[in-house]
This record gives C-alpha cells, sequence and structure tokens, in this order.
C-alpha cells in the first residue's frame, strides 16, 4: 500500500506542469541553421561597412594600398599644421576609411591603429594574403 502511494505521488509530480521547472526547448536543427547564416550574413555585411573594411574583405589591395598611402598623407599634413582637412577626418565619424554613402571618396581619413588592426583581422578571416602584404609593413612601422 505505502509503495502504491509513493509510485502515485512521484507519477503526480512528473506529470503535473506546476511540479517541473520550466526547461527551455532546444533549438531545432532547421531554425538553428538559418539563425547561424543570419549571424553569417550580418558579419559578411559589418566587415564591409567602410571602404577601408570592404577592400580588406574583398582583397583589394590596390584599394587598401590607396587608402593606407592618403591616411599617411593626411596625417604628415595634419602633423605640420597644414590642416588640409584632417580635423574633418577626426570629427567626421567614419575614420575607417570613407563610407560608401558619400562615394567612398574622403580625402583626408586618418585611419588609427586600431582600425588597421581591424583590417587586418578581417583580411585574415577572409584569407586575403595580398591585402596582409600591404597592411603587415604599415603595423611594423608604427605609423
Amino acid at each position: 500500500m505505502a509503495l502504491a502511494m509513493l509510485v502515485r505521488t512521484s507519477h503526480r509530480r512528473r506529470t503535473d506542469g506546476r511540479m517541473r521547472p520550466h526547461l527551455p526547448a532546444p533549438p531545432r536543427p532547421r531554425t538553428a541553421r538559418y539563425r547561424i547564416e543570419a549571424e553569417m550574413k550580418e558579419a559578411y555585411h559589418k566587415d564591409g561597412d567602410t571602404e577601408f573594411k570592404l577592400a580588406c574583405r574583398d582583397g583589394q589591395a590596390d584599394a587598401v594600398r590607396r587608402l593606407l598611402r592618403e591616411s599617411r598623407e593626411a596625417e604628415r599634413s595634419q602633423r605640420k599644421g597644414g590642416g588640409g582637412g584632417g580635423a574633418a577626418a577626426a570629427g567626421s565619424g567614419q575614420g575607417d576609411g570613407g563610407s560608401s554613402a558619400t562615394g567612398g571618396k574622403l580625402d583626408s581619413v586618418i585611419l588609427t591603429e586600431k582600425q588597421k588592426i581591424d583590417g587586418l583581422c578581417i583580411a585574415c578571416a577572409y584569407v586575403r594574403p595580398a591585402c596582409l602584404e600591404q597592411l603587415l609593413p604599415d603595423l611594423d612601422s608604427g605609423e
């Protein structure tokens, strides 16, 4: 008799929704695939949200070289006090090599060390050795 009562009580606890803690359902494989695809698509677009990052992502070594050269020139002109729009680059909010909204053509964008490292990471992630060849010497020189 006592055993039957224990079995009934145990059965009630297992089947009664109020007695069990709420556990989230595991993700369905199909839904997880779409979530992963959406995350990859978002990362791809984020990796190309500026002209500099886009060039690093797409392996455009000539564009990376040009943007690095323009950044060095803008930095030199700003140091000399010639201005040349260097203050505009600092206050433009972009600073990553331009924006596709402006046609990607800003004359005096100064790339920061962090932006160059971000470009390096993007070029590594998308396996762009030609871009790496342009970025590594620039980072090594400390400019």
